[in-house]
């Protein structure tokens, strides 16, 4: 059972969730079938509320998270969130924290850009 299996059933089938997310009935049977349940990465987000909605114990917590429908994207940065999992930095563990005090990683807002 994949993770888009399990939003679907928390959904209560193919329709609910295609109308939840804005996709038709068809493409989601197609992302089953040809995709092996690989959802695109654009409506991860979109299943992960709708399954946040559904969940029984009204809870914030989602049902499937966009973390386990694609585990190959970093969501930290689509997210624009620090990793939860610890970072190396010259090959010693410590928390994103102290990885950002430590200057590593890219700074987005002047990447690309000449530097006078």
């Amino acid at each position: 059972m994949t993770y888009l299996d399990i939003a679907i059933d928390a959904l209560g089938g193919n329709t609910p969730l295609a109308a939840a997310i804005g996709v038709s009935v068809s493409t989601v049977g197609m992302w089953k079938v040809r995709g092996g349940g690989k959802v695109p990465a654009e409506y991860c987000p979109a299943i992960e509320r709708a399954t946040r909605a559904r969940n029984a114990d009204d809870s914030a917590r989602p049902i499937v998270t966009c973390e386990q429908l694609r585990p190959d994207i970093d969501w930290s940065v689509v997210r624009n969130n620090p990793p939860l999992e610890e970072v190396a930095v010259d090959g010693d563990a410590v928390e994103p924290a102290e990885a950002a005090q430590a200057g590593e990683g890219i700074d987005v807002a002047t990447e690309g850009q000449a530097h006078a």
